[in-house]
């Protein structure tokens, strides 16, 4: 968490901070969007699931 906050948090359409700046935490996300494809760190096959009506996706294998 700590270094989204320093990347300025995650922009992904049209969110400005109180300066007018978008952050650039989305340069550094390993598994957003990604489901169904190789985990960047075991390969395995990454999930994606609904939490709370919010979608998310992990890896069964290191997120365990």
């Amino acid at each position: 968490i700590a270094t989204a906050i320093n990347n300025c948090g995650t922009t992904f359409r049209d969110y400005r901070d109180g300066h007018g700046k978008t952050g650039f935490n989305q340069h550094y996300l390993n598994v957003y969007g990604r489901a169904g494809k190789g985990c960047p760190v075991c390969r395995q096959s990454l999930i994606r699931l609904v939490v709370g009506g919010r979608g998310t996706v992990y890896c069964r294998s290191c997120q365990t």
